[in-house]
């Protein structure tokens, strides 16, 4: 009986320190404003100016979409901001593919529950599509300034 215990407890150990040497690594990779940042830090970037489209191009007005999210706002009472956040996003793609917009220009968004306490979304803005991408020259320098993603300066002489 003692030997079949020294045993068990033996292969117990074994499969225990076995066990310690398999791992398993999941990684997950988000983007983020921030990352973005983290990666281009030892990146010289060359700034692009474009143009805009209001669409549609004759008569532009604002558009507006409005998505139920089927979500109870008692459930998510307290992270209400992050969830309306979050729609706000998702009903801002919905409104570009419909258009075939690259982004919403001058998007105001309006959260509001419908009578079953759900929580709905309502986001108006001006569909716009970019054109005319092209380098930034010494006569656009000014409007640099403008881009809130330039953390360093930008030395016109490097403009062309």
């Amino acid at each position: 009986m003692k030997k079949t215990f020294i045993y068990f407890c033996a292969v117990i150990g074994i499969i225990l320190v076995l066990q310690s040497c398999a791992t398993s690594t999941y990684s997950v990779h988000s983007a983020t404003a921030v990352t973005e940042d983290e990666i281009s830090l030892n990146v010289r970037v060359s700034p692009y100016l474009c143009d805009f489209e209001m669409i549609p191009k004759e008569n532009p007005k604002a558009v507006y979409e409005e998505y139920n999210t089927n979500i109870l706002v008692e459930s998510i009472a307290n992270n209400v901001d992050y969830w309306i956040k979050r729609y706000e996003t998702i009903v801002k793609s919905v409104m570009m593919k419909k258009y075939n917009a690259d982004a919403i220009l001058s998007a105001t968004s309006e959260s509001k529950t419908n009578e079953k306490g759900e929580l709905v979304i309502t986001v108006r803005g001006y569909p716009i599509k970019y054109t005319n991408f092209r380098p930034a020259t010494k006569e656009d320098a000014w409007m640099l300034k403008f881009d809130s993603t330039i953390k360093e300066p930008i030395i016109v002489n490097d403009l062309k």
